[in-house]
């Protein structure tokens, strides 16, 4: 079933986005769970190559069973600190940062191990000579590391560097040790020589600045989805005047979703007027038919907002496109439920406007299946607003004569619609079709709807649908009560 989704339900105490407490508190619990992740990953890779590089040794290059069984001891030690991670799903940084410490330890100390280790090997075999060419080699092996480090596991510049930094001055170090303790090497003038320390050197300066580019990336995205309470995940719409996103209360851990008004229209008086008024009209309902809308208003960065439930369904037209068309009892359930939730609208003085298939919402709520949420109250006026209800607006298949002629509306150009829309629910077509705006307005002012598309189990309606589309607004249905009451018939 396709989804869409619909805003409803609200939140309250928004701040800007990028308020800094917020932006903080996010960026560090987004690194808390990275670090988790990246740790358990790299950890786990790292013990599957050492296995599998002291079972090779122990094969091919004749290691003793004494000297494996030591240097087994470092795959043990990372063994633990993936169960511990494995164990431990909800670690604090802290925790992290302390396994991180350890398994880096136990490398570092592996890794002095295998380079003394060969170094007297080579000495003892009186292969003094082929000594630089072994440290080339485990420098290379070993600055492959330090710059996954810096790539790979999560922390700030500061602490990459100082890391890194220790971390290449090891081989070096190492060797000169093995040089002032053993008088056979000092005459070895490439040993430990220039390029090796110098590798190990710059990968550590490169992972320090790939840290860092990656640290700002970062809070620059966590920044730009933090807003106030929510946490933004993904945009899931966007129309011509604004764009909604799926959003997480921080703190109550529940979906929502925030309206946006899109920057390009922002500075426009006459826009943010009318998504002002579409917000102030919507929350004076409070109908389950309607979608409710609690909190709105703008960041101190100027961005105008919605906040409100999100749910989870689709549209009347969406639900026609994928059926073809709808069953009679169906079409009564679904247009009874948009009677009900406009009756509020009609009563409290406010017409709707632009009642289409789009605008009629079948969401999933609170387990139960279909219930309809009336949409986009954009249009929207009240009954005293006169110069207002006299402007042309709506949607050109579903608009009344009086729309059209810019005559003074009430309900009953509402009624309309829904007389066009239970067609559409009963044929899958529209019951006025043309290729131009101008035809479908013809079609509406001058000519009579044929029903012939109607399926003999709907013949009942076709009085009702008549008596919907009166060129004449008082030849209709005097309120959506009374259109409920005669659908109700039809079954």
């Amino acid at each position: 079933m396709p989804k869409r989704v619909v805003l409803e339900n609200a939140v309250l105490d928004l701040r800007p986005p990028g308020s800094t407490v917020n932006t903080k508190r996010q960026f560090s619990e987004s690194t808390r769970k990275l670090l988790q992740q990246r740790l358990f990953i790299a950890l786990t890779s790292v013990l599957c190559v050492l296995l599998t590089l002291k079972i090779m040794g122990l094969v091919f290059a004749g290691t003793t069973v004494a000297d494996f069984l030591v240097r087994m001891s470092t795959a043990a030690v990372l063994f633990g600190l993936v169960a511990i991670l494995y164990r431990t799903p909800q670690a604090s940084i802290r925790q992290l940062r302390v396994l991180e410490s350890v398994g880096g330890i136990v490398l570092a100390v592996d890794f002095i191990w295998v380079l003394v280790a060969e170094t007297r090997g080579m000495i003892a075999r009186g292969k003094i000579e082929s000594l630089p060419t072994l440290f080339m080699t485990i420098s290379f092996a070993y600055a492959i590391p330090i710059a996954i480090y810096g790539m790979f596991i999560p922390s700030n510049w500061r602490r990459t560097a100082a890391i890194t930094c220790l971390a290449a001055l090891l081989p070096t170090t190492v060797v000169m040790v093995l040089r002032l303790t053993n008088p056979s090497l000092r005459h070895l003038e490439e040993f430990p020589g220039f390029v090796a320390p110098t590798l190990t050197m710059v990968m550590a300066i490169a992972a320090t600045q790939a840290t860092r580019v990656v640290n700002q990336m970062r809070r620059e995205v966590e920044a730009a989805r933090q807003y106030g309470q929510y946490q933004l995940l993904e945009k899931i719409g966007e129309g011509g005047r604004s764009t909604v996103y799926k959003a997480k209360h921080r703190l109550l851990k529940r979906p929502a979703a925030i309206k946006l008004i899109r920057q390009e229209i922002a500075n426009e008086s006459a826009a943010i007027a009318s998504f002002e008024r579409e917000v102030q009209l919507s929350a004076e309902l409070t109908h389950w038919n309607s979608v409710h809308i609690y909190d709105y208003g703008r960041t101190d960065n100027g961005d105008f907002y919605y906040v409100m439930e999100y749910l989870e369904g689709e549209t009347l037209l969406d639900r026609i496109r994928r059926l073809g068309k709808l069953t009679s009892e169906e079409t009564v359930n679904f247009i009874g439920q948009v009677c009900d939730g406009l009756q509020e609208a009609h009563l409290k003085g406010m017409v709707h406007r632009d009642i289409k298939p789009e605008n009629i919402f079948l969401a999933n709520n609170m387990g139960q299946p279909d219930v309809v949420k009336i949409l986009d109250f954009g249009l929207a006026a009240m009954q005293s607003e006169t110069d207002r209800l006299q402007t042309v607006s709506g949607s050109p298949s579903y608009m009344s004569p009086e729309q059209i002629k810019a005559e003074t509306l009430d309900e009953r150009c509402d009624i309309y619609a829904l007389g066009c829309v239970i067609y559409e629910c009963l044929t899958g077509q529209c019951l006025f079709s043309g290729d131009s705006v101008s035809e479908l307005f013809a079609q509406h002012l001058h000519r009579e709807p044929s029903l012939d598309g109607l399926p003999e189990s709907a013949l009942a309606f076709r009085g009702i649908i008549f008596e919907c589309v009166e060129k004449d607004h008082r030849s209709r249905f005097l309120n959506v009560s009374a259109l409920k009451h005669v659908l109700k018939s039809c079954l």
